[in-house]
This record gives C-alpha cells, sequence and structure tokens, in this order.
C-alpha cells in the first residue's frame, strides 16, 4: 500500500517538485468543503435510494465487464445535482488523455448535513461503487476513483503508475507521516482488494462509521489479514 500521494490543505491536487525525496515529484491534494452537499432526507431513505442508483443512474461506464482503450485508465466519479458546479471543475481540470472517464450522476445522493463526506448514505455509495469498479476490472489491471471536490493543475497519471508498481492500492497522503486520504485512489483489481473493500462495506452497514477511518483502522491493524500491499 503506497501513501505517497500527499495531502495538502488547499482546495487543489498540484504536481510538484519534492528536493526531500530525491528530486521525485508528489501530490499535494486537498479536499473542498462539503458544505454544497445540502439535503434533508433521512439516512436510512437515502441509503436505500444511493443502492438503487448504482444500478438506475445514467452512467458513462457501460456494463459490468467493460474493457477499458487499450492503454487508458478508468477513473470512476460520482455526483448529485448540488455538487454540479465542484463536478464540472473537476472535469474540466482533467488533463491526463489517457483518462477513460466512468461517471455516475444522480439527482440527489442524500447526503446528511453535519455528517463528515455526507454521511453513511454516501459511504455506502462510494464503497459499492468502488466494489463494482473492482469487479467490472481486469484482474491485474488499475483503476482510479476520486471524489469531485479535488482538481487537477497538471497531469496525474504518470506518478500513479509509478506509485502503484507492485501494489494493490496507492491512496492519498492525509497527513505528512500517517494516515490515507480516500478521495483519491489508484487500485488494483486483486483478491486482496476485493476482500479489504468487502469488509469496509460491511463495517459501514454494521455501524454507520465514517468510511475513512474504517480503511485507516483496518491498514494500520488488520491490513496483513487481507495480504494487501
Amino acid at each position: 500500500v503506497s501513501t505517497r500521494l500527499s495531502a495538502g490543505w488547499r482546495a487543489a491536487m498540484a504536481m510538484q517538485p519534492n528536493a526531500g525525496r530525491g528530486g521525485k515529484r508528489h501530490f499535494r491534494v486537498a479536499s473542498m468543503s462539503l458544505k454544497k452537499a445540502v439535503s434533508s432526507r433521512a439516512a436510512a431513505a437515502a441509503a436505500a435510494a444511493a443502492m438503487r442508483c448504482l444500478h438506475t443512474a445514467r452512467c458513462s461506464r457501460g456494463s459490468a465487464g467493460h474493457r477499458s482503450t487499450a492503454g487508458s485508465t478508468d477513473l470512476y466519479i460520482f455526483s448529485d445535482e448540488p455538487f454540479r458546479p465542484l463536478r464540472d471543475q473537476f472535469v474540466e481540470s482533467i488533463v491526463d488523455t489517457d483518462f477513460q472517464l466512468r461517471e455516475i450522476q444522480v439527482a440527489d445522493l442524500g447526503a446528511v448535513p453535519g455528517r463528515a463526506a455526507g454521511g453513511t448514505p454516501i459511504y455506502l455509495f462510494k464503497t459499492r461503487l468502488l466494489l463494482e469498479a473492482l469487479q467490472a476490472t481486469e484482474p491485474g489491471d488499475v483503476f482510479v476513483i476520486c471524489d469531485v471536490d479535488i482538481q487537477f493543475f497538471g497531469e496525474v497519471l504518470p506518478l500513479v503508475h509509478e506509485c502503484i508498481v507492485g501494489r494493490d492500492a496507492c491512496f492519498q497522503r492525509e497527513f505528512f507521516d500517517l494516515g490515507v486520504n480516500i478521495g483519491f485512489m489508484a487500485l488494483r483489481r486483486t483478491d486482496a482488494n476485493l476482500a479489504f473493500w468487502l469488509r469496509v462495506l460491511d463495517e459501514i452497514q454494521r455501524t454507520g462509521g465514517h468510511d475513512q477511518r474504517m480503511v485507516n483502522n483496518m491498514l494500520y491493524s488488520q491490513s496483513s489479514d487481507f495480504n494487501l500491499r
């Protein structure tokens, strides 16, 4: 598991020189506030709606088991109407021509006001989408999934490909020396990843807890249980 994708506090993702790491470049990535995600729908109803949305939303992915264009990397995103300005800004910032956008757009994801990252409905929707992407990806291939509240200021795929060599997962770094932020992830289709994220989904369904906190707890205490690299 790689966390070389480092996090900052500005609302952007930028490629920058990193003199402290042999001159290699690294990411500064940050999440913008979710203040635009406003909904009064009850969390339980929203979670159920989010599950249905995975199968009914307008989506550019096509059917499960799709094949990417040769040499391309699938980029999965999702958004709803309150997030449209951020979604549009994100899509316009994509520079890498080898990204193949796989997008789900729904009217309302059911974000819960006051909950981190939109609450349980968003955690469930994102994790189910991630698992669907894993199952649709050819074994050994890599895809990227990220939130739309970031922005690219340069090519990102070269570094993604460099960081994930010999690994199952590559995450945005949350702090300088500890933690991952799941707002930007590159994942390889492996049995270890499938097992890990199925456990994450089970824990969200069981506890309703914050997905990023669960992922960090599992990475730092249970990653060996899944043979996750």
